[in-house]
C-alpha cells in the first residue's frame, strides 16, 4: 500500500517505520512521517517476535530471491540476498501469531535466531541464518560420528537445552531433523515454535535429554535406536555408553556435566564429517511454487 499524503502535505498512512515497542520498530518503505514520541501503533504483542528486530510489512522476495524448497526442521525456502543465502519459513494467521510469539521467547544462541519478520495481510515470513544440513544426514553417512563428534554435537545441543530447563520451557521435538548444522560444525536447533512451557522443575526434565541420547545414538550407530541400549555396546567408549544411559534419566544441567564432555569438543571437529555428509547424501531440491 503507498503512503498519502492529507490535506496539510502529511503523511497519513503506511509504509512507513513505527515505533511500537523501545526496541521494536515497524518498517515500510516510504518516508518517515513526523510523530510525537507519545504515539504508538496499537498492535498484538503476540505478532512480535524479537524485541531487537523489524516488522516489515511487505514481501521478502523483494529483497531475497527463491532459489530452493528444502526441508530443514520443516518446510522452509532457501533464498538469495547477493551472496548470502537465508531461510525463510511461513507461518500463517493467528496460529502462526501464537508461534512467532514462542519463538520470541527463546533467547539461547544454541537455537536458530530470526533476523527479520515479514507481514504480508495474515501471513508472517520469518528470515533465519542459512544452515546446511540437517543430522538427519548423518545417519546415511559412512562412516559414522567417532565419540569426539557425538560429543561435539551433543555439548552444543545441551547448551540450548539447559537454557529452555532453566525457563521452565521444553522443545519436545528433538530428532536429527530439528537438528542443523552448518560447514563450519555449528549446530543449532531449530523449530523453537514447538517448545512450550511446563510446569517440571529443571532438575526433574528429562524428556529433551532422552531424545538427545536417541540422536546420539543414530549417528553412532547403525539401524533405527533401540534407546538407550547400543547394539554393540563394547564397539563404543565406556564415557559414551554412560553418557547415552545418563541422558535417559538426568536433565541438561546434570548431563552437561558428564565426562564424555569433559574435554569440551568443538564445533570444529564436525567440519569433516559436514563435508562426506554433503558429498554422499542427497538433498531433495522441490521445485519452487508460484507462492514460495
Amino acid at each position: 500500500m503507498n503512503a498519502r499524503l492529507d490535506s496539510k502535505g502529511q503523511q497519513s498512512m503506511s509504509n512507513h517505520r513505527e515505533t511500537i515497542f523501545p526496541c521494536m520498530t515497524l518498517v515500510g518503505h516510504g518516508p518517515v512521517a513526523s510523530r510525537s514520541p507519545e504515539r504508538r501503533v496499537h498492535t498484538n504483542p503476540k505478532r512480535l517476535i524479537n524485541s531487537q528486530g523489524n516488522v516489515i510489512h511487505d514481501t521478502p522476495f523483494t529483497k531475497y530471491k527463491p532459489f530452493i524448497k528444502r526441508k530443514l526442521g520443516g518446510a522452509v525456502t532457501v533464498a538469495k540476498h547477493g551472496e548470502s543465502l537465508v531461510l525463510i519459513k511461513k507461518l500463517v494467521g493467528q496460529e502462526g501469531q501464537k508461534m512467532m510469539h514462542m519463538i520470541g521467547k527463546i533467547k539461547s544462541q544454541a537455537f536458530l535466531q530470526c533476523d527479520e519478520i515479514y507481514c504480508m495481510e495474515r501471513e508472517y515470513y520469518l528470515i533465519f541464518n542459512h544452515m546446511d544440513l540437517t543430522l538427519t544426514q548423518f545417519t546415511y553417512c559412512t562412516p559414522r560420528a567417532t565419540d569426539r563428534q557425538a560429543g561435539a554435537i551433543a555439548l552444543q545441543v545441551l547448551k540450548g537445552l539447559l537454557w529452555l530447563a532453566q525457563n521452565f520451557l521444553q522443545h519436545g521435538s528433538i530428532n536429527c531433523g530439528t537438528l542443523l548444522i552448518n560447514r563450519a560444525g555449528v549446530v543449532k536447533i531449530t523449530n523453537a515454535e514447538t517448545c512450550m512451557t511446563t510446569e517440571i522443575p529443571c532438575v526433574q526434565n528429562v524428556d529433551d535429554t532422552r531424545a538427545l541420547g536417541s540422536v546420539i545414538m543414530e549417528l553412532v550407530e547403525s539401524g533405527p535406536p533401540n534407546f538407550p541400549n547400543l547394539q554393540v555396546p563394547t564397539d563404543f567408549s565406556t564415557s559414551l555408553v554412560g553418557f547415552i544411559a545418563h541422558s535417559a534419566t538426568n536433565a541438561p544441567g546434570s548431563l552437561i556435566m558428564h565426562e564424555f564432555l569433559k574435554d569440551k569438543p568443538t564445533a570444529h571437529e564436525l567440519i569433516d564429517l559436514v563435508e562426506i555428509a554433503s558429498l554422499t547424501t542427497s538433498i531433495p531440491y522441490p521445485f519452487l511454487d508460484d507462492e514460495h
